[in-house]
């Protein structure tokens, strides 16, 4: 198992609600952006699309009266997402390396992979965005094209229904600790700093694949202070139950990003799916989502 994490390591180490137009599924062509050496392994043409394509973005409101928009994107390989606000570059998630890691390891393997991913991405609405308008991006690797969802703008009422997430607790400031001679400052050691619960921002709804490959599952937050992620595997049919850990699992491995790595070579062949949750917390709360694996037979 070992051997697969050395080739991760030297790999990442040389390389370095209204609804208004745009159309629903608008594509723009892409000439700035090929990266990625995976198109080659997959078994099927690349694509890239929305999971619903009349109403790209979704709004939605939890009963804690926080707000996000929803980008369901279904891609293989797995893509780059990017938000806009007001049509400038807002968010971007999945545009690193690490987050293509399965993708990468299997090409130099030269492995055959379906790389089907459906990921989901929201972005956090408060009462200042009212009158933003949003739309999402979706970049695929392996194709010379990006395609753009609807634009969203966030309506009046947003500004008595969706609430900050975040909160004032005094939070100890390690830049306080000590003065530039390196002793202890006791005036002011404690600072009021604004204190964000992890939001998960980009992560695996369900991952297909062949048996034997390489697979990472995405579970991206903002938070701050910055979100640990613990996974779990479930077992049985129960997605709220308890899960067991995968700490001590060999073939699973918690990446630098946090995400999923999983070596699938070493699962039984009558295995056809496994579920985990991707529990991503910090000093000021946590938030979880449910990632499912399909082995898929080739052809």
């Amino acid at each position: 198992m070992a051997i697969f994490f050395t080739i991760i390591f030297v790999i990442l180490l040389f390389k370095d609600g209204m609804n208004d137009s745009p159309p629903n599924r608008s594509i723009k062509k892409n000439t700035i952006f090929k990266e990625f050496e995976i198109c080659e392994s997959l078994t099927e043409e690349p694509f890239s699309d929305f999971s619903n394509r009349k109403n790209n973005l979704k709004f939605v409101a939890t009963k804690n009266n926080e707000c996000f928009i929803e980008c369901d994107v279904i891609s293989s390989p797995k893509p780059i997402i990017n938000w806009y606000k007001n049509d400038e570059l807002y968010k971007s998630y999945l545009n690193n390396y690490m987050d293509h890691t399965d993708d990468l390891i299997n090409s130099k393997n030269f492995k055959s992979q379906m790389g089907w991913s459906s990921i989901l991405s929201k972005i956090e609405i408060n009462p200042y965005n009212v009158g933003d308008k949003f739309h999402c991006e979706v970049i695929n690797p392996c194709m010379n094209e990006r395609i753009i969802s609807q634009a969203y703008t966030v309506p009046q009422n947003a500004s008595n229904s969706c609430t900050k997430n975040s909160k004032n607790k005094r939070y100890l400031s390690p830049s306080r600790l000590s003065n530039m001679f390196g002793i202890r400052n006791y005036f002011n050691v404690y600072q009021p700093k604004k204190v964000e619960v992890p939001i998960i921002t980009a992560a695996t709804t369900m991952r297909m694949e062949y048996p034997g490959n390489l697979i990472t599952l995405s579970c991206q937050s903002e938070a701050y202070p910055k979100a640990t992620n613990k996974w779990e595997l479930i077992e049985g049919e129960d997605e709220d139950g308890i899960g067991t850990s995968i700490e001590n699992i060999e073939y699973l491995k918690v990446l630098n990003n946090g995400d999923l790595f999983f070596n699938t070579t070493q699962i039984p062949e009558d295995v056809a799916g496994m579920t985990f949750r991707c529990n991503a917390s910090n000093s000021g709360g946590w938030e979880s989502f449910l990632s499912t694996i399909l082995f898929v037979a080739e052809q």
